[in-house]
């Protein structure tokens, strides 16, 4: 099969489904579950691009060289796909990416050598009708340009968002104009006179030619979506209106495990980190794990109160409401505990030490220099799935994460450390 065009490689007899991520890499997993969960909706196959490095989340802030990294190098898509009942493909096998741009993390040079060819599309734009009045553009991204892919948007009709700008829209809208054709619902929305028409006069932008593609549904944002309309976080986190297991996650974050060499990976830095028996098949000891965020996030804090996050025995306190609902429910409560962490301060990190959490060097494992930049960032998202308990940070969306894994992977229990009053949602239980 030569990867030169995308559409050409596209079976006739069905239908696709395709986004770009931009939002830093857990965000955008919940972009890559979100198309997934689209897919199953509207009986399209989900092309997934690969998640494109991110300045602000991979080592320290000199991630952009660090690669593409695929949806399949971090999860075992094969076991994915068959749980879920979903064929999934992801973009590098359809096309190349253009010569001299950055690559795929770890996949060899000659094959994505074969220069590609341009591709014009006419995708829908949710960012156009999401975000406030000043915007213009759809979302920025980088895999239309790696790929060669001439888009043209099409904004989402303003009816099907709620009243708010930056208000999700729902899966179920989303859905309508995604069905295969004949779907009334998209050509009304494409004829010359109707709302659609008005809302890109009223932001000074022309309707987009070609119209959004009927074989290949592509969106350019598909973070602001949920299946209330409501907020995004608080779906994922299971405590919302839809339930625990609606939604995305329910649909196939759940069935989202790692890929199996990746996972044997975090387990020897848990070994190491441990002091236990290094090879592979040796027991880890039960372990609470946490995530605490602070470094962006001590922005947030008002200026009356510079130094509102939470202290290192304001988490202490939080971890002993874990134990004590573990040890109820299992009988146990871990006695080893494993943090990551985004802070530098040496005091910060000397009284997690003194607390007796233990934290995994990078720089002495040489995660970078053996593995790449993605790597720090990946294996503590493994090893903090592992955990039998977990504390994390409110609002963050890694922490969202992790929890979930703890929860319903192992039967875990975690909880969020609440912020300072005013600083966002907290998703406290």
């Amino acid at each position: 099969m030569r990867l030169t065009f995308l559409t050409a490689n596209l079976r006739t007899d069905k239908k696709y489904i395709t986004a770009w991520y931009h939002a830093g890499w857990t965000n955008d997993v919940m972009m890559a579950f979100n198309l997934i969960h689209l897919a199953k909706m509207t009986g399209r196959i989900p092309i997934l691009p690969p998640f494109p490095p991110d300045n602000a989340h991979l080592v320290g802030g000199h991630g952009l060289s660090a690669g593409f990294i695929t949806f399949s190098q971090i999860f075992d898509l094969p076991r994915l796909a068959h749980e879920i009942g979903t064929p999934i493909v992801e973009m590098h096998e359809l096309k190349s990416m253009q010569p001299h741009t950055i690559k795929i993390w770890g996949v060899e040079e000659g094959l994505l050598e074969e220069p590609p060819e341009t591709d014009v599309l006419g995708c829908w734009s949710t960012w156009l009708t999401t975000c406030d009045d000043g915007c213009i553009h759809a979302r920025a991204a980088e895999e239309p340009g790696v790929y060669m892919l001439n888009v043209h948007y099409t904004p989402i009709p303003p009816s099907f968002r709620r009243a708010m700008p930056w208000e999700p829209i729902t899966f179920e809208n989303i859905s309508n104009i995604a069905m295969p054709q004949p779907n009334p619902l998209t050509t009304y929305y494409l004829q010359p006179s109707n709302e659609l028409k008005d809302f890109v006069k009223q932001k000074h932008i022309p309707m987009a030619n070609p119209q959004p593609d009927e074989h290949i549904a592509c969106f350019d944002f598909l973070y602001f979506i949920s299946e209330t309309g409501t907020e995004v976080h608080q779906e994922y986190t299971g405590r919302s209106s839809i339930g625990r297991w609606g939604g995305a996650w329910g649909s196939v974050g759940q069935h989202a495990h790692w890929n199996p060499e990746l996972e044997e990976m975090a387990k020897g830095y848990l070994r190491r980190a441990f002091k236990v028996t290094d090879r592979p098949g040796a027991v880890i000891p039960p372990f609470i794990g946490i995530h605490i965020r602070r470094g962006d996030f001590a922005k947030l804090c008002p200026h009356d109160n510079p130094n509102c996050l939470p202290t290192v025995a304001d988490n202490v306190q939080r971890i002993e409401l874990i134990k004590g609902n573990l040890t109820e429910r299992l009988g146990y409560a871990p006695d080893r505990y494993l943090m990551t962490t985004d802070e530098t301060d040496k005091g910060f990190l000397y009284e997690a030490v003194r607390a007796g959490w233990t934290l995994i060097d990078h720089e002495r494992e040489q995660t970078v220099e053996k593995y790449g930049m993605w790597y720090p960032t990946l294996l503590d998202s493994v090893m903090l799935s592992m955990a039998t308990g977990f504390l994390g940070t409110s609002t963050s969306t890694l922490s969202i994460m992790a929890r979930r894994r703890v929860e319903d992977w192992n039967g875990g229990f975690g909880l969020f450390q609440p912020f300072f009053a005013g600083m966002g949602p907290q998703f406290d239980d």
